[in-house]
């Protein structure tokens, strides 16, 4: 596994352990998982992380910071079909 990928995974598990967070801190450790996972080319993870991120907003209904990554999320659908393509 590349060094993008190990951390990528960790931050993702961060995430999921640490609920206690605000929900901008969650969305800005998945961010940085994201980015490690594309440097690291690991697509599947990539895709992986971007349904953790959709559940994770989600599970957030209410708030300016959901709907900011709502409107995100939206935008990275292309992203994931994309991915989903060369996969």
């Amino acid at each position: 596994r590349r060094p993008g990928q190990v951390a990528a995974e960790r931050l993702s598990r961060a995430v999921a352990l640490l609920e206690q967070l605000p929900l901008a801190e969650r969305d800005q450790l998945m961010e940085r998982a994201l980015d490690q996972a594309a440097a690291a080319q690991a697509w599947g993870l990539a895709i992986a992380l971007l349904e953790q991120q959709r559940n994770l907003i989600e599970s957030e209904s209410t708030g300016a910071v959901a709907e900011r990554s709502r409107t995100r999320l939206r935008g990275r659908r292309f992203l994931r079909k994309c991915i989903g393509y060369f996969l």
